[in-house]
């Protein structure tokens, strides 16, 4: 998504912005972690009884949390392929993907939880969906800059 300096250039913005979307990638993954703690956590996952109240509520969050998951982490990784067998996928959804198919198995194994299909479905769906519009975004701002590569130009 953007380019490294060379060390004649003085302008810093494009290092720091890329730092900046893997500093935010990993703050979002923290507070993926300290929620998927907190409902996990005996006395605190009353916070949560909302989601099994209120119809589709859950499968709607899953999908979009995930899915802002895997569009941050496909920011900070700028978009790049990950190639297994003959073909490509984008990197940042299949860390992600990884992940929430393990913290949705896990659920197996803790009380009070219960796995199911059809967040799993949708988690992926989030995850595919909003990790592609980040490709997209990358590459729409790349045009913007005229780099043809798809790596935006500096400013």
């Amino acid at each position: 998504m953007l380019t490294l300096l060379d060390s004649r250039q003085t302008n810093t913005a494009p290092i720091k912005q890329k730092n900046l979307s893997r500093v935010f990638a990993l703050s979002y993954f923290a507070a993926l972690v300290l929620i998927v703690f907190l409902n996990d956590y005996k006395p605190t996952q009353h916070l949560f009884t909302v989601f099994a109240e209120v119809e589709n509520l859950d499968k709607f969050a899953h999908f979009f949390v995930m899915g802002c998951f895997s569009f941050f982490a496909n920011l900070a990784f700028s978009a790049r392929n990950l190639k297994i067998a003959k073909y490509k996928y984008l990197m940042g959804s299949t860390v992600v993907l990884v992940l929430a198919t393990l913290e949705e198995t896990s659920q197996l194994f803790v009380a009070g939880r219960n796995f199911e299909f059809s967040d799993m479905l949708c988690n992926t769906l989030g995850i595919l969906i909003l990790g592609e519009c980040a490709r997209i975004m990358i590459k729409l701002v790349s045009i913007l800059h005229h780099d043809p590569d798809g790596i935006p130009a500096q400013d």
